[in-house]
């Protein structure tokens, strides 16, 4: 099994809250979402909409929306990075 290589100061790590956005730094992003472990995941995206829950994520995927929140993190989902 590889590892990922490269520049990663783009990246954070990302815990669910139902309260706060995702803020690199000193700045609200829109980020991209790498899933470690695999599970639930609900987000609130890029438009705002809320709620919206992708079910069955697989370890080591990359959810391909841009969100502002991790609301929740279910049925075993976790490692979660944001990416910008």
């Amino acid at each position: 099994m590889g590892y990922a290589k490269g520049d990663f100061s783009s990246q954070a790590r990302v815990f669910a809250h139902d309260a706060t956005n995702v803020v690199i730094g000193d700045d609200l992003d829109n980020v991209c979402i790498y899933v470690g472990t695999g599970g639930d995941i609900t987000v609130t995206m890029q438009s705002g909409r809320t709620g919206i829950i992708f079910k069955n994520v697989p370890s080591g995927a990359f959810l391909p929306v841009l969100v502002k929140k991790v609301e929740a993190v279910t049925n075993g989902a976790g490692d979660l990075l944001a990416l910008y």
